[in-house]
């Protein structure tokens, strides 16, 4: 567990330094220093994550010539290793680059925050759900072009991250709101809470997934199984409560009037698809997957709150408390729990 805190805590330094400094050498090395603590560990793992073997038994029948039905993205990986007769350990040095090499076109002045909640939020899950981890890091290097006004250039790499995993056709619609739906923070907020109480308070999908009407379709399977019932487990305590208090209040925080227009849009089209798809995760087991492709909606709402200084106190504070919640309440008690099965750490280099 010991590792990962280390690593985070030399992501932080190293990110803010080249956040920060202004000669451009050392900003170059600073950065080419962040991927590799992020890129190094990830290449070299061995047997970490619950996906471990399945990808390792993929790699295998795809060298043995057995037709495989994954994404084409991955099979192309895959096939690429296999053909140049390297070990399956270059599936996860190639994935991992992918992965994390995305990244690095956030502006320099807000890298050190993306990195920092990425790692919070992203690092350990990108261990295991590998196909998931790429299609989310292109997804959000398509934010960052549209925020500088690249729309076609983001939304290739929307098309091309739905080749590394199913989830990523969801980005497709989201993107096209971000493009072209202009949104305020009052207007956000009216459709949060109203979204909030149909979906939350009164589980408005889950009551028409059990309708008769959809009973025919495969998706009330989501909700009927023994096994979506099970792992989703139905969570309207006070963790629930108090999850969805910290990204009402992040969301608060972020300055519309300090933030470019379209990139408040975004943002506010990016909270509440995380919103909508973490209150669903409690219910529907299909949404449990899908919950992990809007956290790229932290690292905009932390990036937008970070950008600037307040002479407020409260919003200072408010800030560092998001901050501090997602290294207690997501990192150190998601490594206590084990939750990717990413502890204890080895590697190829020392087993």
């Amino acid at each position: 567990m010991f590792i990962y805190i280390a690593i985070a805590t030399l992501v932080f330094v190293t990110s803010f330094c080249y956040s920060n400094t202004r000669n451009k050498y050392l900003a170059v090395e600073l950065k080419f220093l962040c991927f590799l603590l992020l890129f190094v560990p990830a290449a070299v793992r061995l047997n970490i994550g619950t996906d471990y073997q399945n990808y390792v038994r993929i790699f295998n029948r795809v060298r043995a010539g057995r037709e495989i039905y994954e994404e084409f993205g991955w099979m192309l990986v895959n096939l690429f290793v296999a053909r140049a007769k390297l070990h399956h350990q270059w599936v996860f040095v190639i994935s991992s680059f992918l992965t994390y090499i995305f990244l690095f076109f956030t502006k320099k002045k807000d890298a050190w925050i993306v990195l920092v909640v990425y790692f919070l939020y992203l690092y350990t899950t990108s261990y295991n759900a590998v196909r998931n981890a790429i299609s989310i890091a292109m997804f959000w290097y398509s934010y960052c072009c549209l925020c500088k006004g690249k729309r076609l250039r983001g939304f290739a790499f929307v098309l091309l991250s739905t080749l590394f995993h199913t989830s990523a056709y969801l980005y497709i619609p989201v993107y096209m709101a971000m493009c072209f739906v202009r949104m305020n923070k009052r207007v956000t907020i009216c459709i949060a809470v109203v979204g909030y109480i149909l979906f939350a308070r009164l589980h408005f999908a889950q009551r028409i997934l059990e309708s008769p009407v959809f009973a025919m379709f495969r998706y009330a399977h989501y909700v009927t199984s023994e096994k979506g019932s099970a792992a989703v487990k139905i969570n309207s305590g006070l963790g629930m409560l108090l999850r969805h208090f910290y990204l009402f209040s992040m969301y608060c925080l972020c300055d519309e009037k300090r933030c470019p227009q379209k990139e408040f849009s975004s943002i506010s089209i990016l909270f509440l698809s995380l919103l909508l798809t973490d209150i669903l995760s409690t219910q529907i087991f299909i949404f449990y997957r899908l919950r992990d492709c809007f956290v790229v909606a932290y690292m905009a709402m932390f990036s937008c709150m970070f950008s600037y200084r307040s002479r407020n106190a409260l919003y200072e504070v408010g800030k560092i408390f998001c901050l501090v919640y997602a290294v207690v309440m997501v990192f150190v008690l998601g490594l206590l729990r084990n939750i990717n099965e990413i502890v204890p750490y080895t590697t190829i280099l020392g087993g």
